[in-house]
């Protein structure tokens, strides 16, 4: 059988991801599924806010914990 290089850079990357998970996964985006699909924007900073929250939890002995805090800056 060939090498395929294809192949080849997409287990590399497969497994990149799946290092990335498994290895920090408060730093991972979340994938957001809307119940109502006429307004899919209807409570995301809601959603963000709960999110950051429990990261912050998670992650409290970290050595940067001012990067996954939520700010109260009028960003949304």
């Amino acid at each position: 059988r060939r090498h395929n290089p294809v192949d080849s850079i997409r287990r590399k990357i497969k497994s990149n991801q799946m290092m990335d998970q498994v290895s920090n996964p408060a730093l991972q985006i979340p994938k957001f599924q809307s119940q109502n699909f006429e307004s899919p924007q209807c409570n995301i900073k809601k959603n963000l806010e709960e999110i950051l929250k429990k990261r912050t939890f998670r992650s409290h002995g970290s050595t940067s914990p001012h990067l996954i805090t939520p700010r109260s800056d009028g960003v949304f």
